[in-house]
């Protein structure tokens, strides 16, 4: 699994949104509307999965970058990773 970097909706100075704030992501077609809430001290989002067809509780990064955007991401920094650790080996 890739360690990745906590992400948190904040307002505009900074400080997290509190549980219960409505949100909104605007750069895909349907603009997808979710929840704020909080589990075990972690920002995590409540939205309408249309894959599930139901509400789930996914991870704020999830939400923002989408499982599928995220999943390359992580494949991208860790053949990043590999090809740094080879070069070190030289």
């Amino acid at each position: 699994m890739i360690y990745q970097e906590p992400f948190v909706y904040c307002d505009q100075f900074g400080i997290p949104l509190a549980g219960g704030t409505a949100i909104e992501d605007r750069t895909t077609l349907i603009h997808h509307q979710a929840i704020i809430a909080y589990r075990y001290g972690e920002q995590v989002v409540i939205e309408n999965s249309f894959r599930h067809r139901q509400a789930v509780v996914i991870p704020s990064i999830q939400f923002k970058w989408g499982q599928d955007r995220l999943a390359r991401a992580n494949a991208e920094r860790s053949a990043a990773r590999r090809a740094d650790r080879s070069e070190s080996l030289c």
